[in-house]
């Protein structure tokens, strides 16, 4: 039995059973947001079309996306610590499944783990000199954290190699992919439009892993790096802007909603230059909302007139 074949073996296992051993011993049952098989299986296609042997992937989970990524690499060549991941919650977060699960299936030699933040992990490799072929994005998923893990990727990534981006329906990591195209010049090779989530049909899980369906965003895409970088080039004005009527409108209203809420509480201690800052924020992503200006002119005013014009305070203001 071939290297791939004894993989992909263990993967159909992992789906079929839905329970995965932990470095505790323990056995724990395979989470909603773990890799989907049909996203699994665009990830190993990906890297076995691109030749991928060098790979790079940010965040451990469950194990089974390093899994999808092995078993394209082996068949394109991989040799022992062909693949890099950094993950720092393997241990605390996910009780060491992930390493458990590539320990069991004997694929442990060809990994180079560390159980670090990739921003700390990846800025080293650079220095080392470092390139990989392909790499997979999969580990903080809020702005900073995604941003940061796709900036340190282009400058690992050789030209022409290919970056895939997982959960591209989250608000986040949608806008990191709208950065690398926008700047990077980075093409669209591929996408998946389906499989958001891992989770069995009778799994409890909510709306957010239903919510790249409902906004028609994919849930991975694949991209290819230019063969020139024009990020190098420090001449060019490298184009970048949030597209705003690209941000789904309960986003909008929950966000203008938050801002709103902290506003109110900032006035209601007297500190105008907070709520000030706090509404103009709010008017930047709904621009005619005429209850944020009536707000907004509140802070102008001394509290004794703010407070008889307004009437109201963030408590009774719940409702927004």
């Amino acid at each position: 039995m071939t290297a791939h074949s004894v993989i992909h073996d263990r993967i159909l296992q992992v789906y079929q059973n839905r329970i995965l051993l932990g470095e505790d011993g323990l056995e724990y049952k395979l989470r909603p947001g773990a890799v989907s098989y049909v996203r699994g299986e665009f990830l190993s296609k990906t890297i076995l079309q691109a030749g991928a042997v060098r790979t790079l992937e940010t965040g451990l989970g469950s194990g089974l996306s390093t899994l999808f990524i092995l078993e394209a690499s082996v068949q394109n060549g991989a040799q022992h610590h062909s693949h890099v991941i950094m993950d720092p919650g393997q241990e605390s977060f996910f009780h060491g499944v992930g390493t458990r699960l590539l320990k069991n299936t004997e694929v442990w030699e060809m990994v180079e783990f560390h159980g670090e933040a990739s921003q700390t992990v990846m800025p080293r490799l650079i220095t080392d000199g470092r390139t990989f072929d392909a790499i997979f994005i999969d580990g903080d998923h809020r702005f900073d954290g995604a941003f940061c893990d796709a900036y340190f990727a282009h400058r690992l990534l050789k030209p022409g190699g290919v970056l895939i981006i997982d959960d591209v329906w989250m608000d986040a990591v949608y806008l990191v992919c709208h950065f690398v195209e926008a700047s990077y010049r980075y093409e669209i090779i591929g996408e998946l439009q389906e499989g958001y989530s891992s989770a069995g049909p009778d799994a409890e899980i909510d709306d957010s892993f239903t919510y790249g369906r409902a906004k028609n965003r994919p849930s991975i895409r694949a991209y290819r790096k230019p063969l020139q970088d024009v990020a190098d080039d420090y001449s060019f004005n490298l184009p970048f802007s949030p597209v705003r009527e690209q941000i789904p409108e309960d986003v909008v209203r929950r966000r203008v909603s938050e801002l709103s809420r902290e506003a109110l509480v900032a006035l209601s201690v007297g500190d105008k230059k907070t709520a000030r800052v706090l509404l103009m924020r709010a008017l930047r992503f709904q621009p005619t909302r005429v209850k944020t200006h009536l707000r907004l002119a509140r802070t102008f005013l001394p509290s004794g007139l703010a407070r008889a014009l307004g009437g109201k305070t963030h408590r009774s203001e719940r409702r927004d």
